[in-house]
C-alpha cells in the first residue's frame, strides 16, 4: 500500500491514492457484511458495495489530516452515515445498534491488524486518525477466509447455548386484544421487513381472526412478498402493540413483525435468532 524511506532522519509514507481507495473499499464491505451478519439485518451485495464506495470519502482525510479533537466526531459520523446508507435510518434504535457493532467491528479489525504487525506478518501505518495494513492481495483474501471460519465457527458455539428445543409461546397484542400461540422454531423463516429490518414471525390467519379486518388492504397492515422452495407470494404484514416469547414461565418482549398466512393452524413459526 505505501513505500517508506528516510528523508532528514526521518520515516516517510508514501500512500498511493488508488491502493488506499481499494483497500478502504474493501474493508468497509468486510464491516458492513459483518455488522448486518450480527445484527440480523438484511444487506444486499449492491447495497452494500454503494455505502463501502459512499464511505471511502473518509479516507481522504489521509491528504489532510483534520485536527486531533475532531477526529472522534468525524468518525461517529462517518460510522453513522456508513450505517445510514447500508441499511437506512429507521427505525433509529436499530440504526444506533448497528453504529455500535460496526464500531465494535473496525476495533477488532485494528487489533487484529495491530497483532500482524507486532507478529512481524504485516506493517501498519497510521495516518488521518486511522491505520492502513500495507497488505497483499493474497493476504487480503487469506484473512478474509480465516476471518469467516472464525465467525463462523464462533456463531456455532454461540447458538449451542440457546433453548431453541425449549417448549416455546408466542403472545401477540394488538388493539386490546391479546392471542396465545405455540411457537415453532425454523431457520427456515428467514423472511425480514425491508423497510424496517425486523424479522416476521409468521402466523395462520385463522389463529388471529379476532384482531384482523375484515378485509385488505387495511390500515396498518402493508403487503410482503415473500420465497420458498415451493414458489413464492405475497403475505399481509403488521406491526402489534406487543410481542413476546414465552419460555420455562417466563416472557421476553421482542421485535419482530407478524406475517398472516393462510395456512391452517394455530402455530407461529420464527426464526431461533428471536430467542438471542
Amino acid at each position: 500500500m505505501d513505500k517508506e524511506h528516510t528523508k532528514g532522519g526521518r520515516h516517510i509514507h508514501t500512500i498511493y491514492l488508488d491502493v488506499l481507495i481499494v483497500t478502504d473499499l474493501y474493508m468497509n464491505f468486510l464491516l458492513l457484511r459483518l455488522t448486518a451478519r450480527f445484527t440480523h439485518t438484511p444487506l444486499s451485495t449492491g447495497r452494500a458495495l454503494t455505502a463501502a464506495a459512499a464511505g471511502c470519502v473518509t479516507c481522504l482525510t489521509v491528504l489532510r489530516p483534520p485536527p486531533g479533537w475532531t477526529m472522534l466526531p468525524l468518525q461517529i459520523a462517518g460510522a453513522v452515515l456508513l450505517c445510514a446508507a447500508a441499511f437506512g435510518v429507521r427505525p433509529l434504535r436499530r440504526l444506533a445498534v448497528q453504529v455500535v457493532w460496526l464500531f465494535g467491528m473496525s476495533m477488532l479489525l485494528a487489533g487484529a491488524l495491530l497483532a500482524m504487525a507486532a507478529a512481524g506478518l504485516t506493517r501498519v501505518v497510521y495516518a488521518g486518525g486511522r491505520w492502513y495494513p500495507d497488505l497483499s492481495l493474497m493476504q487480503l483474501i487469506g484473512g478474509t477466509i480465516a476471518a469467516y471460519l472464525a465467525l463462523q465457527l464462533w456463531d456455532r458455539i454461540r447458538q449451542r447455548g440457546h433453548a431453541e428445543d425449549v417448549p416455546t409461546q408466542i403472545v401477540i397484542q394488538k388493539d386490546g386484544r391479546t392471542v396465545l400461540l405455540d411457537g415453532i422454531c425454523d431457520t427456515g423463516n428467514v423472511l425480514t421487513d425491508l423497510f424496517t429490518g425486523l424479522p416476521v414471525v409468521i402466523c395462520p390467519r385463522e389463529a388471529l381472526a379476532e384482531m384482523l379486518p375484515d378485509e385488505m388492504p387495511a390500515k396498518g397492515f402493508r403487503p410482503l412478498p415473500f420465497e420458498t422452495v415451493s414458489g413464492s407470494g405475497m403475505l399481509w404484514a403488521f406491526r402489534p402493540d406487543q410481542i413476546a416469547v414465552v419460555q420455562n414461565g417466563h416472557t421476553r418482549r421482542i421485535d419482530a413483525l407478524v406475517g398472516v398466512t393462510d395456512r391452517p393452524g394455530r402455530a407461529a413459526v420464527f426464526h431461533p435468532r428471536l430467542l438471542r
